[in-house]
């Protein structure tokens, strides 16, 4: 999971998710259902500003 600073309803959802996935998995394993969980890190972009100013964030 990718902490994003200064945002923990985002890492708490994400975290949520992720488990959520995995109880699933569990639970269907006998059955031929298969349960994938995709979590891509943070992607600094223009909108979401630079990776300077993230550092500068947890930093402060």
């Amino acid at each position: 999971i990718t902490n994003l600073p200064n945002n923990p309803a985002y890492n708490a959802s994400k975290a949520a998710v992720m488990n959520l996935a995995g109880r699933r998995s569990l639970h269907l394993r006998n059955m031929v259902i298969w349960v994938y969980f995709l979590a891509p890190g943070w992607a600094f972009t223009e909108v979401s500003g630079s990776k300077s100013d993230a550092e500068k964030s947890v930093a402060a």
